[in-house]
């Protein structure tokens, strides 16, 4: 047999043994060739007679017909040697080859970064062979979309891992955090030949809840008291928001701002007394994600419906279990208030968790107007994804996992995002589950009457998507007016596609949102 050397790869192996790639995958059925092992052995072709007269004398239809038990003395010798495509990656970092691949058969420690990337590579460098060779998931689906949610499900998977209540108390969710935090979503940039954008932090004393709202709120009243609370002792130095104001060409021209005096584009107050602005709530999970993540999307977003838009960092689970996101996110719309912008003119945008937070913004808005008896309720609301809430149980959970780049995380992991998000380090017990049923953490539960206007955007194979038709249902019924909720489903599109901003679906998305903000 064969031995690969250093440096072999299946591509390389067929080059130099006179045969091509595709005759080398069919002599040997089930070859990975992303993870050839050391001594492997690998059968090769006959050298006489030739590959035609072999074929011709009926050896490729015995071979076809004994796949399962090949007569290795017909072929000739081949095993790998340690050295193939992986194993410059493994002397690249450091590592030997079989310890690159027992790292990326298990699931790495939390803080292990360098492991985490490499193996995201690994699955790279797979999923474009499963691409080439095994064809597309999904029809529509090109390269881009399906190496992404290849690499992305493989990385949700690490983020994620399966663990039980039995070994809670050994979580270490500080470490958790860090984790995630040194691990943050990639940044991307806003071209300058879309717009521009700059930072702008809000001072927290200066937009705080007034605890005298909260009663009634819910299970998010007592935790909400003590976030007020903590902000309002602290008088040492008061919380900051970190936040981005995003102003695109388009949106600068409807008043007449151009590019080389574009400054007054970037401060924070209104335009024009009808001026709309976008406040953005990202998402991640509740544990990822931040202004620079979302920069390109909402570039192309803006750009479009012609509107500026502040979106801001808000605090991240599990060190800042809920409401800290839903504190932030109405400090944030106050701030937005105090700065001129009128509630009426403040549209609610939001992906995947950052959908769900801006339900739960409103939800919070609706009772402090019908508190206070003042008008906050936003001019309307655009849902991409949205989570649909805490409690889960559509069939796409599990029938659309080949497909999405999120993983199913049941509520039994106490490592799950849902349960990093609400107590963490709490036990899955019934009073849990009682809790998890509140409006605020499952929507779909409580009374969703005096919405504003909403649109929302889904892909048809995502494993949301049950779950996000069941919360437009509940939308539509409590706010039966014709027009008011809109909901879109885009075939074979996965979780937040507008993402893949080349596709005829994103911009269609994005043509779709123009017409409902103009509608506003």
């Amino acid at each position: 047999m064969y031995e690969v050397r250093r440096g072999d790869y299946c591509y390389k192996i067929a080059q130099d043994n006179g045969i091509s790639y595709d005759q080398l995958l069919r002599q040997n059925p089930g070859l990975s060739c992303v993870n050839l092992q050391v001594g492997q052995s690998i059968c090769l072709i006959p050298q006489s007679p030739s590959w035609d007269d072999w074929k011709g004398n009926g050896g490729w239809n015995d071979w076809n017909n004994n796949a399962g038990a090949r007569n290795l003395d017909s072929c000739r010798p081949y095993v790998v040697k340690e050295g193939d495509l992986c194993s410059r990656i493994a002397a690249a970092n450091g590592l030997t080859f079989s310890e690159l691949v027992d790292l990326n058969e298990n699931t790495p420690n939390w803080n292990e970064t360098p492991t985490m990337s490499l193996s995201m590579y690994f699955q790279a460098c797979k999923s474009m062979l499963g691409y080439f060779i095994g064809g597309k998931m999904l029809p529509s689906w090109d390269m881009e979309i399906q190496v992404f949610c290849d690499v992305v499900r493989h990385r949700n998977k690490q983020l994620f891992p399966e663990s039980s209540d039995k070994t809670i108390d050994d979580i270490d969710y500080d470490k958790i955090h860090e984790g995630f935090a040194a691990r943050p979503m990639p940044p991307s940039k806003l071209s300058i030949d879309v717009g521009v954008y700059c930072a702008h932090n809000i001072t927290v004393s200066d937009c705080n809840l007034n605890p005298d709202w909260l009663p009634g709120i819910g299970v998010a009243e007592d935790p909400l008291r003590s976030l007020v609370e903590q902000d309002t002792t602290n008088t040492s130095a008061s919380r900051q928001i970190p936040g981005e104001l995003l102003a695109c060409w388009s949106a600068c021209a409807v008043h007449g701002i151009h590019r080389n005096s574009h400054e007054r584009a970037l401060e924070m107050r209104p335009l024009a007394d009808t001026e709309k602005i976008v406040l953005c709530l990202h998402g991640g999970s509740y544990v990822t994600g931040s202004p620079a993540s979302h920069r390109e999307v909402l570039g192309k977003l803006t750009e479009r419906i012609k509107l500026r838009c502040f979106i801001i960092d808000y605090r991240l689970a599990p060190k800042h279990p809920f409401p800290a996101q839903l504190h932030d996110a109405f400090i944030a719309f106050q701030y937005l208030v105090n700065c001129g912008f009128k509630p009426h003119n403040i549209v609610l945008a939001g992906d995947s968790a950052g959908g769900h937070l801006c339900i739960n913004l409103v939800l919070l808005l609706r009772h402090i107007a019908k508190a206070t008896d003042k008008q906050l309720m936003p001019a309307g609301v655009m849902l991409f994804s949205p989570l649909p809430g805490i409690v889960l149980h559509g069939a796409s959970l599990h029938a659309n996992t080949l497909f999405d780049y999120i993983c199913s995380t049941p509520l039994e992991w106490p490592t799950s995002p849902l349960r990093l998000f609400y107590k963490p380090g709490q036990i899955y017990n019934d009073e849990y589950r009682q809790e998890i049923c509140d409006p605020l953490l499952t929507p779909a539960f409580g009374d969703l009457s005096e919405f504003p206007p909403t649109i929302i955007q889904s892909g048809s194979s995502e494993i949301l998507i049950d779950d996000i038709r069941e919360l437009y249902e509940k939308l539509k019924l409590d706010n039966p007016e014709h027009g008011r909720i809109l909901w879109e489903e885009y075939p074979e599109m996965v979780h937040v596609f507008h993402r893949f901003l080349r596709r005829p679906e994103s911009q269609a998305a994005f043509d779709s949102l123009a017409k409902f903000v103009a509608s506003l």
